[in-house]
């Protein structure tokens, strides 16, 4: 990658500073060096090879910009670390794709301490919702309604699109049709309406802008389900961390 490609990549990174001036893009950020940029897109390019996932791969093109500028806040906030790649060491910080368990997903939708997660986004739901919340459940939240998530201080997650794999995994239609982030870095959002667009030639839940998941904030987001059985809402982006955060697969906090 060319000079002039890092620079181009520097300029996404700051229009969408200027373009978006919603809270959560108002935070410092430190630019990445020359070849922290270089290994960063070397890292995107393995992603893009390495998914099973044609929308998680378009999403990774779509949003460069906004994974510029995800990798400089997670600079500044893990200062004085260097960049890393998906190997870094304890002193520095990395990248990785989003898995269920850096959320805190188990079975049941909701997380509890010592629970193991499952490893893929499947979700059991053997009660229907009731009318009296619209059919919202917890879906990225704590282990009661009261509660969110308190992101970690040594990750930073990305979320650049949704995408419900019920029918392609189980064989039987999706449960959710909106998703309502009552926390999200401090502030409450409108609720999305879970309805397909195409990336490209195939249908996914495109966010109006990504989520981002800053360090030491809190986090509780809800899903729409109509009926009971199996969902499979999923999460595409990547995160931000420690060497040590991305060794260790850690979770996020719950906090009341």
């Amino acid at each position: 990658m060319g000079k002039a490609s890092i620079t181009q990549l520097r300029m996404l990174a700051d229009r969408i500073a200027f373009e978006e001036p919603g809270k959560e893009f108002k935070i410092d950020r430190t630019p990445l060096t020359d070849d922290e940029m270089k290994m960063l897109m070397k890292e995107i390019n393995r992603m893009m090879i390495l998914t099973q996932s044609t929308i998680h791969r378009k999403m990774l093109t779509y949003h460069i910009g906004y994974i510029v500028f995800a990798a400089e806040a997670a600079k500044k906030y893990f200062e004085p670390k260097t960049f890393g790649g998906r190997y870094a060491a304890d002193t520095q910080f990395g990248i990785d794709s989003i898995r269920p368990e850096m959320v805190g997903l188990n079975q049941t939708g909701l997380y509890a301490t010592g629970t193991i997660p499952v490893p893929d986004w499947g979700l059991s739901y053997t009660t229907a919702p009731t009318a009296a919340n619209d059919g919202f459940v917890e879906w990225i939240c704590g282990d009661s309604a009261s509660k969110n998530y308190r992101v970690k201080e040594d990750s930073l997650i990305l979320v650049t699109a949704l995408d419900n794999l019920t029918q392609e995994l189980y064989g039987t239609p999706p449960l959710a049709t909106a998703v309502k982030p009552n926390m999200l870095n401090g502030e409450e959002k409108p609720v999305l309406t879970l309805r397909p667009m195409l990336v490209g030639d195939l249908p996914a839940m495109v966010l109006p802008s990504p989520w981002m998941f800053i360090p030491k904030t809190d986090v509780r987001i809800e899903k729409q389900i109509r009926g009971v059985g199996k969902d499979c809402l999923a999460m595409y982006g990547m995160a931000f961390g420690t060497g040590s955060y991305l060794k260790n697969k850690a979770q996020l906090d719950v906090t009341a």
